[in-house]
């Protein structure tokens, strides 16, 4: 039998049949339907255990996680083209898959923290992919800087939201695909984890009649949903996790 070196990071729930089911001092290993493994672990409570990100020590035989789906495939942005009728965001497009596939907005916020307004591909709908949407919005904010000759506007990427246990395992690093995150840097506990250098009003990138726009200073961004959510903690929200919570929790 081929070795498993992947597994689904979230909350097991029998009508997904991958995930970790968290039980008093046991934590199994849920892929299609069947247990994998097994292993003990000391943590009180399953959002001790998810927010502490022990189901990766306690699997430590696997190498890369994913989180609700296991989507990967290719991407292409556009820069900022234009304001939204409200004046107050910036827009542009991204296509995923291929030509043929529509294009879909992606937004931008004049507020603090700025807020990303972010589309799925087709069909992947999963809020709980924390990674990808991540990786989504530094695509953005690459092609708004203009720093990274690898990352640049309506040219294919390959991406994925699968994510690495830590740096001791393959980035899959190459010329045209998105490098793959550790557990740590797509789920960081603080709000800086998650700045940029970006104009101090972004309506500058789109509009001649704001020079003094373009300077630039760091600034918090943010998922448009979840502007108040370190990324740890919106891990364990979206899964039904509370620091009080006791127990297995329900997926949302």
């Amino acid at each position: 039998m081929a070795k498993i070196m992947e597994a689904a990071g979230h909350v097991y729930h029998p009508s997904l049949g991958n995930g970790v089911e968290w039980l008093p001092e046991i934590a199994r290993l849920w892929q299609d339907g069947a247990v994998i493994a097994e292993a003990q672990h000391t943590t009180a409570s399953a959002y001790e255990f998810f927010h502490e990100l022990k189901f990766a020590e306690a699997f430590a035989e696997m190498d890369y996680w994913w989180f609700r789906s296991t989507w990967q495939g290719d991407v292409v942005f556009s820069r900022p083209r234009g304001l939204l009728d409200n004046g107050g965001a910036i827009y542009g497009y991204m296509q995923f898959n291929d030509d043929e596939t529509p294009g879909q907005l992606w937004t931008m916020t004049d507020d603090a923290p700025v807020l990303l307004g972010l589309p799925f591909p087709p069909g992947e709908w999963q809020f709980a992919n924390l990674p990808l949407r991540l990786n989504l919005a530094r695509l953005v904010l690459a092609i708004i800087d203009g720093k990274d000759e690898v990352i640049v506007p309506d040219e294919w990427l390959s991406i994925s939201g699968r994510v690495r246990r830590d740096e001791s395992v393959d980035a899959g690093v190459s010329k045209y695909c998105l490098p793959l995150q550790t557990l740590a840097e797509a789920f960081p506990t603080r709000f800086a984890a998650l700045t940029h250098e970006l104009p101090i009003r972004l309506t500058a990138l789109v509009s001649e009649n704001d020079p003094l726009g373009v300077k630039l200073q760091s600034r918090r961004y943010a998922f448009e949903d979840a502007p108040d959510l370190r990324m740890r903690d919106l891990l364990c929200v979206l899964q039904g996790l509370t620091p009080e919570a006791i127990g297995e929790g329900k997926p949302t």
